[in-house]
Formats: C-alpha cells, structure tokens, sequence
C-alpha cells in the first residue's frame, strides 16, 4: 500500500463540531470552523437593553466589538436557561463578517462527526427546531443537533 493509498481499517476523522448543552437532555453540535472562542462570563458583564425579546440577553464587549447574546435554547423554542444564573456559558459564532454570542446551560467539548453519520432531522423533534437543523446523530447513548449556523443567524427573531 502506497502513503498515499487510505486505510480501510482505519477509522474516518470527520469534522470538528462543538458540543453545546442545550437542555438536560438535548445536545447540539456547530462545525467548529464557525466558532470564534467560547467563554465563561459573568452576567453583570452582559448589558441588558429595554423592549428587547426575553431570548435576547443583551449586549457584550468583546476583542473591540459589540456583539449580542442571545439565550440559543429559548430562541430555538426550547426552556430558557436558568433566570438566577452568575454567568452564561458562551459561544461566539462568526459566519463571514457577522458574530453572535450564544449562551447555553454549558459547553461540552468538541466531537468529530462525518458526513455519512449525519441523518435527516427525526420528526419527534420540536416542529420550530426543526428549520435550524442540518440533521441528527446518535452517537453512543447521546443524540446530537446539528445545527446549521446560517439559519441560526439568519433567523427572523434576530432581524430588527
């Protein structure tokens, strides 16, 4: 076999996804090209502004640049996180030019996931959830979202 020639026996890589905790029981992933940096902050450091959505948390400075927070899973119509929380765990997202902060209950770690893993959406899934999803993986004993960051940040609820 030539060092060019691929391995049969050897496992497939995949791309790097970021593990985001949503819910108690619901994962989701973002291919981590997309992710900026992911933080710890506390909420005094997040500015709140009137007449704002409640899946919007407010305003953070970051690296020279105002960006908003939203909280993910209450905009994806799932629970909001936790009202008396000390700090959000935080995912900055960039697609091309735009960044987005995205609190969840709490950051996982990275995955490695392939293209043949990801299956369509299963219908069990809230209906609304299912226009942010690019599909689903079972993994071990755990189900992943893969969500699609495009129509994260492209959604109607974040428009002004």
């Amino acid at each position: 076999m030539s060092v060019l020639e691929t391995n049969p026996l050897q496992p497939k890589l995949g791309d790097a996804y970021l593990k985001l905790q949503l819910e108690r029981e619901i994962l989701a992933v973002f291919l981590l090209e997309h992710i900026q940096e992911v933080l710890v902050m506390p909420v005094e450091q997040i500015t709140r502004l009137p007449s704002m959505p409640e899946y919007v948390l407010g305003l953070i400075h970051r690296r020279s640049k105002v960006l908003w927070v939203i909280d993910l899973p209450q905009m994806l119509g799932l629970e909001p996180l936790e009202p008396n929380l000390q700090q959000h765990h935080i995912a900055i997202v960039r697609l091309e030019e735009i960044l987005l902060g995205l609190a969840v209950q709490q950051v996982r770690g990275v995955t490695r996931l392939t293209a043949e893993e990801i299956e369509s959406p299963l219908d069990n899934w809230v209906p609304n959830l299912i226009s942010y999803l690019n599909g689903c993986v079972v993994q071990q004993s755990e189900s992943l979202l893969v969500l699609d960051i495009q129509a994260v940040i492209n959604t109607p609820k974040l428009a002004p």
